[in-house]
């Protein structure tokens, strides 16, 4: 009977290690699975990285050069705008003086009419005084003529003894 009892626990315990196997035998399956998708997995990253770095090497350093080159010619360019700007802003300056003094001696002449102006206004209103005297002279010129030319016939009329 004890042989029996201890039989009844071998077979307990064997049915256990053989439940135990069994379940060890799916976890191996399932590690195995797991570990092969990890391997995929890996493989798969490893593959984009490649050509993540394939493409960084191509791609992006053929951009980075671009966009390299296109900085310089940026840079060069607004340097030759600058220069431009400061020689426009040079010009400019010269313009402005030039227009101040045009400004000044603009109204230098406009000062110097303005003074000229009332003295030909003088001038103008002098000669027509004049004019209007020299008008009564020959009027009165023309007079003394007429009485000159009948003085002369009257005297003509005289004779002299």
């Amino acid at each position: 009977a004890r042989a029996g009892e201890q039989g009844l626990g071998f077979k307990v315990v064997a049915n256990e290690i053989r439940n135990l196997s069994d379940e060890s035998k799916k976890t191996v399956e399932e590690i195995k699975t797991v570990n092969e998708t990890i391997i995929k997995a890996v493989n798969h990253i490893m593959n984009d990285s490649r050509r993540m770095m394939d493409f960084m090497r191509q791609d992006i350093k053929s951009e980075l050069y671009n966009l390299e080159t296109i900085s310089i010619q940026y840079e060069e360019d607004s340097i030759m705008i600058r220069n431009l700007m400061d020689e426009f802003l040079g010009i400019t300056c010269h313009v402005k003086e030039a227009v101040g003094d045009i400004t000044l001696s603009t109204k230098h002449v406009d000062d110097v009419i303005a003074k000229h102006s009332v003295n030909v206004q003088r001038v103008a209103e002098n000669t027509a005084a004049v004019a209007d005297d020299i008008s009564k002279v020959n009027g009165q010129m023309q007079n003394c003529m007429d009485a000159t030319e009948s003085l002369c016939k009257i005297i003509s009329k005289f004779t002299v003894v």
